[in-house]
């Protein structure tokens, strides 16, 4: 992402113990599982070794099917094997459901129906459009 240019991970992650050290509140981080990019134990390793002694809660996403992106999600069996790889090595962690991919309603999908409208709808008065 763009904004890694100035703050990188380590910099996130600096701040996020700082938060948790400074509150004693637990930080929450949201970690997307792309089949064979992402959910591998050298991923849940390096993961693991960033959060070693953190207050901390990492929820397991597997993506969403995209039609025509590049990227699966994990299957839960994989994402359930992810979640005890951290759990071995001190991580708490949570294989979230998935909801409204049966009806192309999930997190990416909605965005790439909106992406696939035609720019040019007609609009009623005042912007609304038909």
């Amino acid at each position: 992402m763009p904004i890694n240019r100035k703050w990188n991970v380590d910099c996130l992650l600096g701040a996020c113990r700082r938060y948790a050290e400074a509150t004693r509140r637990r930080v929450s981080f949201e970690y997307i599982l792309l089949r064979g990019v992402n959910d591998t134990p050298a991923c849940a390793l390096e993961l693991a070794d960033r959060l070693r002694g953190f207050l901390c809660h990492v929820n397991l996403i597997p993506a969403n099917p995209v039609p025509g992106k590049p990227h699966a999600g994990t299957d839960r069996r994989r994402a359930a094997e992810f979640a005890g790889w951290l759990a071995e090595r001190g991580v708490n962690a949570t294989v979230r459901r998935t909801l409204g991919d049966d009806i192309n309603a999930s997190c990416g999908q909605l965005r790439q129906q909106a992406a696939e409208k035609p720019a040019d709808l007609p609009t009623k008065p005042g912007g609304e459009t038909t």
